[in-house]
This record gives C-alpha cells, sequence and structure tokens, in this order.
C-alpha cells in the first residue's frame, strides 16, 4: 500500500515565483510541490524583482503545498476500516520536513507548516490491495483533542508583573519571547531558556530540580514525573538545541517537538509566577497565581469551572505534527484507474454508528 501525505507550507510575504518541481530524499522518500498559490508559476523573467511589504490584515500570501509519498504496511479493522503504524507516517513528515528546510533556505522568508483537510491518503498497488479499499470508508485517526487551554489569565484585568515578580524581569521576557515563537524548536528553545534562567542550572542537572517544582503543584495532579521531564532534556531539548551531535545523535524538527510544547508551556508559566526564589536551585514554591484550567499528562483537561479559557479547536492535527489548517483543502490528482482513500475526519452520526463509534468521542 501506498501512502500520501500533505504539508501547507505558508509564507509570511507573497513571493514572485514558485516553479513545482518534485525529488527523493536521503531516506527514498519521493517528496514535491504539489501545488502553489499566490505566485507565478512559470519561470521567471530576467530583471529584478520586487516583493512588496504586506498590508494588514495579512492577504494573498504564498502557500505551497508539500507532498510526500512512500510505502505503508496496513491493519484493517474491519471491513470500513484501516489502520495504519506510525513509523511509516513519520518518515514521510520527517521527509516533508527537510525539504520544507530546503525551500526555506531558498526563499529567506518566514515560513509555517500546516496539515490541509484532508492530509493523509492510502492508494492501493495491487488487486487486493483494490479490493479492500473500494469497500473501505475510514483511516482511522486519533480523536482530535480538546483545544489548549490558555495558561495567561487574558488582558480582561490588568496584572502589573514587574511588581509582582520584581525578581525575575529576564524570565518575563524570555516567556514573552516562547509565546511569540510559533511552535516547534522555537518555542522550546526559549521555554527551556526560561526554565534554566530560572534554576540556573541546565540539561540533565535541571531534571531533578524542576520535577520536584512541579509536582508540589497544590490544586490539581498535573501528572508531572522525572521520567517525563528527563524526555523533555534529553529527547527534545538537547536534539532541538545542539547541532554538534555529541549530546544528542539526531537533531529534532518541529514535527518531533510540537505535541509536548503545551506540557512544556504550562509547567514554565508555574515556575516563572510561583517559584519562590529566582535564579537558585531552590524549588520551594510560593502561589503567586494559580490555574484556571490545565492539561494533564494522560490528555485530560482539569478547569476551576469559573474562569477557564479554551481554543475553540485543537491547534495540532490528529497527530500532534503540524497545525491544522481545516479550512485548506487538498483535492488530489490521481489516474482514474487508482483507487485510493482519504483520511478525512467528518462523519455523519450515521457513519459514525457503522464505525461503532460516537462523534462525541471524536469532536467531529
Amino acid at each position: 500500500m501506498r501512502m500520501h501525505r500533505w504539508a501547507l507550507m505558508r509564507f509570511e510575504d507573497r513571493l514572485p515565483h514558485v516553479k513545482p518541481w518534485r525529488t527523493t530524499t536521503s531516506s527514498g522518500v519521493e517528496v514535491s510541490i504539489a501545488g502553489v498559490q499566490n505566485a507565478e508559476q512559470g519561470n521567471p523573467e530576467s530583471g529584478i524583482s520586487f516583493v512588496p511589504p504586506q498590508v494588514r490584515p495579512v492577504a494573498q500570501v504564498t502557500e505551497v503545498m508539500l507532498h510526500a509519498t512512500g510505502h505503508t504496511d496496513y491493519e484493517f479493522v474491519d471491513a470500513l476500516q484501516v489502520r495504519l503504524p506510525k513509523d511509516p507516517r513519520e518518515g514521510l513528515e520527517t521527509a516533508i520536513s527537510e525539504f520544507a528546510a530546503a525551500i526555506a533556505i531558498l526563499a529567506e522568508t518566514p515560513w509555517t507548516l500546516y496539515s490541509p483537510k484532508p492530509y493523509l491518503a492510502l492508494e492501493a498497488e495491487t488487486q487486493k490491495e483494490k479490493t479492500l479499499l473500494q469497500t473501505a470508508r475510514r483511516i482511522v485517526l486519533p480523536p482530535p483533542k480538546v483545544g489548549n487551554p490558555f495558561m495567561g489569565q487574558g488582558l480582561g484585568q490588568p496584572q502589573d508583573l514587574a511588581a509582582l515578580l520584581p525578581d525575575r524581569p529576564d524570565g518575563i521576557m524570555l516567556l514573552s519571547a516562547a509565546v511569540a515563537a510559533r511552535g516547534g524548536v522555537a518555542t522550546l528553545h526559549e521555554l527551556f531558556r526560561v526554565l534554566e534562567n530560572a534554576f540556573a542550572r541546565g540539561g540533565d542537572s535541571l531534571v531533578k530540580p524542576l520535577a520536584n517544582f512541579l509536582t508540589t503543584y497544590p490544586s490539581w495532579d498535573l501528572g508531572y514525573e522525572e521520567d517525563e521531564v528527563r524526555m523533555w532534556v534529553r529527547d527534545l531539548r538537547h536534539p532541538g538545541t545542539h547541532a554538534d551531535l555529541r549530546r544528542s545523535r539526531r537533531i529534532a524538527y518541529d514535527a518531533d517537538v510540537n505535541r509536548h510544547i503545551p506540557r512544556i508551556m504550562q509547567a514554565t508559566y508555574d515556575v516563572l509566577f510561583n517559584k519562590t526564589k529566582w535564579q537558585t536551585i531552590e524549588q520551594s514554591r510560593t502561589m503567586r497565581w494559580a490555574f484556571s484550567c490545565a492539561l494533564r499528562n494522560d490528555g485530560t483537561v482539569l478547569t476551576d469551572g469559573t474562569s477557564a479559557t479554551f481554543r475553540t479547536t485543537g491547534p495540532y492535527d490528529h497527530f500532534g505534527t503540524w497545525s491544522l489548517a481545516d479550512g485548506v483543502e487538498v483535492t488530489p490528482t490521481f489516474p482514474d484507474d487508482t483507487v485510493y482513500l482519504l483520511g478525512v475526519w467528518h462523519f455523519s452520526e450515521e457513519e459514525w454508528a457503522i464505525f461503532e463509534e460516537t462523534p462525541e468521542v471524536h469532536g467531529c
């Protein structure tokens, strides 16, 4: 079976020319620019091109649809539903990340990756697979999560953080930079700068004091454990910060860290507001501020029921890889005799009943 994965690369400018092309990555994955919006696609004319400044609200920015394809195993849950292993999909996402990085260097323009609708498809390659896919209706996707709660208290009631946190102006500035970053490794890097500034420790020596502090939150058990914090450092922070491969055998991409950002952001808010002494290894807590809602390690969202604020949709796709652009639709162009199945997630109540699942569980 062949799997297809799409991602939308949205630039912050309208680029003058984008020419569709394809290549094969070092891992053997076929990747391509499958579509272009708001840019000339022919060969550029000789001479100088100008990229004008954007007028707010931003419109008409260049969007490029990236496509990766490769082989995958599969498991039919029943005649209507097929489940896919994660490794082939993650391999395609890594290939897209690498391809997007190369494009970004050539474009020299800020950009963001999104998952469009749909972002997955299966294509039959044998007669047996064609027979199976002809009756299939659904690629099984994890249920989308409730939109991440906002950690901050909002702007409804002004709060003087300089007066509340007079000993940690650097922490305030660093967390502001993390909020301004657009997810992925950039956000992770800024969040760890806050945590390292708070405890005057970095790397593995940060794990135990940070974990000890997080477990003392008084109102709820947020599920923080030393193993989770150690994973942040060794599997995310080191591969995301160090590129010399002395502390890590690989380099982390945005797709590797995005799903972990909400919990790390939450921990950083707790540290900034409630750590008693800044720039020390001390782990005592002074409750200057409490969460109105919080995310547990099992995905459960806790709320005090009074002032919690949620994003109306989950910021990431079902696998937590990239932000979900639900309003951007992919129209695959397969040959007429191709048998394929798109990874859609909007079904009627009758269809969910056939799948023996409920729309409430999946938020669709």
